[in-house]
């Protein structure tokens, strides 16, 4: 293939190449990219306090309230963004429902 992936302003068409080039090209190649401009994730100062969320308008209301504060850049937000949770209580869910089969988890 001529030229790197990311910078070159043609689409390739009949090529071989890796998938992750492929896919790393489709999104991020500054002509024909996905993020074609510079992108920001979502990032949360304070998680969503989901217990006081009315339903699906009032998530909606937060999650634009977050853009709106991101200003003029390019903001994207993923689940993994919205629905932080902790690690450590993820990990004690994990451990205390694969117990019955895996007794030697919870024995630390």
């Amino acid at each position: 293939m001529k030229g790197n992936p990311v910078i070159d302003p043609t689409r390739p068409t009949i090529v071989r190449r890796l998938v992750r080039d492929f896919v790393h090209d489709s999104l991020y190649n500054p002509v024909h990219g996905y993020f074609s401009a510079a992108a920001e994730i979502l990032s949360l100062k304070h998680p969503i306090d989901f217990n006081k969320v009315k339903g699906q308008v009032d998530m909606e209301r937060i999650v634009n309230d977050l853009y709106l504060q991101a200003g003029e850049l390019q903001t994207w937000h993923t689940p993994a963004e919205l629905y932080k949770v902790s690690l450590s209580a993820c990990q004690f869910v994990i451990a205390v429902l694969m117990a019955p089969f895996f007794p030697f988890l919870l024995s630390k």
